[in-house]
C-alpha cells in the first residue's frame, strides 16, 4: 500500500503544469493553499496561482456562506467583480474564524474606565474605541494595552458606534497591517447627535469631521452597510444616510441626510439594516420591513412565531437583530430566543445550561460571543446561520473567566493574523488573541 501511495505521489507530481493548474481550481481555498508542501513543481505552480484574485474569490463565493462574507468585509455588498478587494485576505480571515479553540490564545487585560463606564466599543486593526457616559471616545493600544487618546465629542453618554471602510483600506494601501481597517467611526449619543470622525487624522483636530443634527431626542442605534447608514432615536424617528469618500486633497467623508422614516406606531425598540432593507422590532414586538412607498409593512410570521412563544407568558429585556433579520430575544426568565428566518426559531433556557444571564452579545462572521453576569467569556463557532439553532451553550468553543464584574460590551474582529475579541466590563477591557497556527493559510 505505501509503495503505491509513493508511486501514485510521484506521477501526480510529473503531471504537465497545465494540467495541474486545472485540477487545483476544484479543490477548496484551504487544501489549494498547502498544495505547494508536496513538491518543488507543485510549490512553482501554487504560488503563481495564487496571485490570481479571481480564483480566490471563487473559492471565498463558494465556501463563505452568504451574510458571513458581508461581515468579514465590513459590512459591505460583495463587488464579485471587484478585483481590487484582496479576496485571498477576505478568505484567510475568515478560516482563521476556526482558530477559537481553548488552546493557544493569550489574554490581556486593560484596566480602564473607572468613574465613566463603558457604554459601547468596536475594534479597528490594532486598536480599540470605547463610548462612555461622560460623552468620550477613548483609543487605545490593542497590542500595549495602553490608551493612547481621549476624545470629548459629545456632551452626553455615547449610545453607540458604527465603523466605515468604504475602500478595502488594506488593498487600497496594498498593506496586510495597516493600524486601522476602517477610515471613520461614526458615534451616537444621548445628546440627540451623530458624529462622523476621521480616524486616520487627529479627531481632535481634523478639519473633516461631521456633525449631524437632525433628531430631536436620544440616539438608540447605528446600523451601517456599504455606502449607506441609519440611524434610530427614542424620538421614533429613523435617518437614512448615504457616504461619499472624497480622496482628494486628503481623504475625508460626505454625508447626505436621504430620507427622514416616522417609526411604525407602536414604537420602534430596535434597528436592523441589510443592503437596502431597512427593518425594526417594536415595543409591540412585531417584525416590520420599510418598503420604498413610505410604508412600514408587518411580517406576520413572526407575530405567529411569537404568539406561539408568548404562551409561556415571556417578558422580553432586550433584542438584538443580525445580519437580514436574524433576531436574538432575551427574557426576564433567563431565556433566549432565536429566530434566523421566517420558519426557524428556538427557545435557550439559559439557567439550565449557562446558570446566568446574558448581559452582551455580537454575532461576527463565524463567531458567536456571548458576555455573560457572571463575568464569563463564551464563544462558539458559528459556520452559518442554521448552527444558531443547533448551539449546545453549555459547551462553548472556547470559554474564560474573565472578571468577577459583567460583560458589558463586546466586540470580535476578523484581524490579518488571527480573529480578536474584546470584552469589557465597566471598569476594565479584556483582549483575547489566538496564536497562529495549523489553521494559517500561506498566501
Amino acid at each position: 500500500m505505501k509503495d503505491n501511495f509513493i508511486a501514485t505521489m510521484a506521477s501526480c507530481c510529473d503531471l504537465p503544469a497545465e494540467i495541474l493548474e486545472v485540477i487545483f481550481k476544484y479543490l477548496d481555498g484551504w487544501s489549494f493553499s498547502k498544495t505547494k508542501e508536496v513538491c518543488k513543481s507543485w510549490y512553482i505552480i501554487t504560488k503563481e496561482l495564487q496571485k490570481d484574485q479571481r480564483l480566490w474569490r471563487t473559492f471565498c463565493v463558494n465556501e463563505i456562506p452568504e451574510g458571513v462574507i458581508e461581515d468579514v468585509v465590513s459590512f459591505k455588498s460583495i463587488p464579485f467583480k471587484d478585483l481590487i478587494m484582496d479576496w485571498s485576505n477576505v478568505y484567510r480571515r475568515w478560516h482563521k474564524g476556526k482558530m477559537i479553540k481553548s488552546k493557544n490564545f493569550l489574554i490581556k487585560n486593560i484596566q480602564a474606565f473607572c468613574s465613566n463606564p463603558v457604554t459601547c466599543m468596536k475594534i479597528s486593526g490594532s486598536w480599540i474605541i470605547t463610548g462612555h457616559s461622560n460623552g468620550y471616545i477613548l483609543v487605545w493600544n490593542l497590542n500595549t494595552g495602553k490608551l493612547d487618546s481621549k476624545h470629548r465629542v459629545h456632551l452626553s453618554t455615547v449610545t453607540d458606534m458604527a465603523l466605515v471602510d468604504l475602500l478595502n483600506l488594506d488593498s487600497y494601501y496594498g498593506f496586510k497591517d495597516l493600524p486601522w481597517s476602517h477610515h471613520h467611526i461614526i458615534t451616537g449619543s444621548k445628546d440627540s447627535s451623530i458624529r462622523i470622525l476621521s480616524l486616520l487624522e487627529d479627531i481632535d483636530y481634523s478639519d473633516h469631521n461631521l456633525f449631524l443634527n437632525e433628531h430631536g431626542d436620544a440616539i438608540k442605534s447605528i446600523r451601517i452597510f456599504g455606502g449607506k447608514f441609519v440611524a434610530s432615536s427614542r424620538d421614533n424617528t429613523i435617518t437614512l444616510w448615504s457616504l461619499d469618500v472624497k480622496k482628494k486633497p486628503s481623504l475625508r467623508v460626505d454625508a447626505k441626510l436621504l430620507q427622514t422614516i416616522i417609526g411604525p406606531e407602536d414604537y420602534l425598540l430596535e434597528l436592523g439594516f441589510w443592503y437596502d432593507k431597512i427593518y425594526c422590532i417594536s415595543h409591540a414586538n412585531q417584525l416590520y420591513t420599510y418598503n420604498m412607498k413610505n410604508e412600514w409593512l408587518k411580517q406576520p410570521y413572526f407575530k405567529s412565531n411569537w404568539l406561539e412563544i408568548s404562551r409561556r407568558r415571556f417578558i422580553v429585556t432586550a433584542i438584538r437583530v443580525f445580519r437580514d433579520q436574524i433576531i436574538i430575544m432575551f427574557t426576564a426568565c433567563a431565556k433566549m430566543i432565536v429566530f434566523i428566518d421566517e420558519r426557524n426559531y428556538k427557545v435557550y433556557f439559559l439557567m439550565l445550561t449557562l446558570h446566568t444571564p446574558i448581559v452582551s452579545i455580537a454575532l461576527h462572521g463565524t463567531i458567536l460571543a456571548l458576555g455573560l453576569e457572571n463575568g464569563k467569556l463564551y464563544l462558539y463557532y458559528i459556520p452559518n446561520n442554521k448552527a444558531l439553532l443547533e448551539l449546545d451553550l453549555a459547551c462553548p468553543t472556547f470559554q474564560s473567566m474573565l472578571s468577577e464584574a459583567s460583560i458589558v460590551s463586546v466586540d470580535v474582529v476578523y484581524n490579518y493574523d488571527s480573529p480578536t475579541v474584546v470584552a469589557s466590563t465597566t471598569e476594565s477591557l479584556f483582549v483575547v488573541k489566538w496564536n497562529k497556527s495549523r489553521f494559517d493559510v500561506s498566501h
